[in-house]
């Protein structure tokens, strides 16, 4: 919760695709219908990919839930967002000898906090969206490079239906077609660069200053990113 007190919606500035160019958007444009019980999932897999690309657009949604917390508990208040990582192992691999402690102290030092916000899923694509339904996820930060294709789906056919209602946006990182971009002030930079490095990333693999998003629909990204995670109807 620490970074409630250190983060300002103002020390965020984001723009977003219009007419063929970036301009100028502020956060309800880029995450509308935004509320303080969204449950926010960032898939990782390989685990340091989420801290390469999404530090920025994880502490700019905390930061939204702590405005929401500070205007309705001015007296005070102790409580996190329902922000969760969900990270890929390999099936089999115990996850301490996966993950160090220092890679799971980066996503403390980025609020996702408590220890059951991160989550281990073993081995496939189709794990991985299991847990999202399982934790009733309704937002999605996704790395483009991973789909489920070539797997067998064995996930219920009603899954896909009921993502589809559940999920209010999807957002993928590391696309050639950003549709949205996120810059930060120093504060934010500051954490982003010091979780990198309790990674044991350095602080020259993040792109600390900004980040870029393509937001997706929710369609698209269920047939094309996971569909082979489902049974045929």
């Amino acid at each position: 919760m620490h970074t409630s007190t250190i983060l300002r919606s103002e020390h965020f500035q984001y723009r977003c695709l219009d007419g063929g160019a970036l301009a100028p958007a502020d956060f309800d444009a880029l995450w509308p219908e935004y509320h303080a019980l969204d449950r926010l999932g960032i898939v990782s897999g390989p685990f340091e990919s989420g801290l390469r690309h999404t530090g920025l657009a994880g502490l700019a949604w905390t930061t939204a839930f702590y405005d929401v917390m500070r205007a309705t508990h001015p007296d005070g208040f102790f409580n996190y967002p329902q922000h969760y990582l969900f990270y890929m192992v390999d099936e089999g691999t115990a996850v301490e000898n996966e993950v160090s402690g220092g890679a799971m102290k980066a996503w403390s030092h980025l609020d996702v906090w408590p220890d059951c916000k991160r989550v281990a899923s073993p081995g496939s694509v189709t794990n991985l969206v299991e847990r999202l339904f399982n934790f009733e996820i309704n937002r999605v930060l996704w790395p483009c490079s991973l789909t489920a294709s070539g797997e067998d789906g064995t996930l219920p056919e009603y899954v896909k239906h009921m993502l589809h209602t559940r999920l209010k946006d999807v957002y993928i990182y590391g696309s050639d077609s950003p549709t949205l971009e996120i810059r930060a002030a120093e504060p934010a930079t500051r954490l982003t660069r010091e979780a990198a490095e309790y990674a044991g990333l350095g602080a020259a693999p993040i792109e600390a200053a900004f980040e870029t998003h393509e937001r997706i629909g929710v369609g698209e990204f269920l047939n094309d990113y996971l569909g082979s995670a489902f049974e045929k109807a």
